[in-house]
């Protein structure tokens, strides 16, 4: 069992105008807090406390064999430890090894599930939410390069080149937002 407590202070800028035109809009619709307005997402200022349980009967941590390990966290940010930043995150995983063919290969399964949620007025900044992609994920895939995305269709002043004169174009852009739920095996 453990108990973490973690402090950080952060603050965000806009990527790309794409990225800040939807995290606007998105604060003008649902009233969440991503965006302060001056071209910054937002200072975090965000209190963590993480209760966590662990089991294992692994007999190798780097090159098991036979053993099972059970993990559950519970991440609970802001409300009554303070800051501006308010959300819940529990997470629960489970790997399983056994030997296979004569104890050469050994059969691992690994199932991971957490969901990141929201609450009193806030929302899960974009860093907290889950992307897929990187190096413990689908191969092939960047960091941070495949869904959940939003298409923004905004408009752009566009230089005409037959009149020399400024006029607006409509302009489709992809801003990635994360998601609030994450399985795996």
């Amino acid at each position: 069992m453990g108990l973490t407590f973690q402090l950080d202070n952060s603050e965000t800028s806009a990527v790309n105008p794409a990225t800040q035109d939807y995290f606007q809009n998105v604060t003008s619709q649902e009233g969440q807090n991503f965006s302060s307005g001056n071209g910054s997402f937002g200072k975090y200022n965000t209190r963590k406390l993480i209760p966590s349980y662990n089991y294992s009967t692994v007999d190798n941590p780097y090159y098991p064999s036979r053993g099972k390990a059970l993990s559950f966290t519970f991440e609970y940010n802001g409300g009554v430890l303070g800051g501006n930043v308010n959300y819940l995150r529990p997470t629960a995983e489970f790997r399983y090894f056994r030997p296979h063919t004569k104890h050469q290969n050994v059969i691992a399964i690994r199932l991971l599930a957490s969901h990141v949620r929201g609450f009193g007025g806030t929302s899960v900044p974009f860093y907290d939410r889950f992307f897929p992609g990187g190096d413990f994920d689908i191969r092939g895939f960047d960091f941070r390069s495949l869904g959940p995305i939003s298409f923004l269709t905004r408009t752009v002043q566009k230089l005409d080149p037959e009149t020399g004169n400024q006029i607006a174009a409509p302009f489709d852009d992809i801003v990635y937002v994360g998601g609030d739920t994450r399985a795996g095996a």
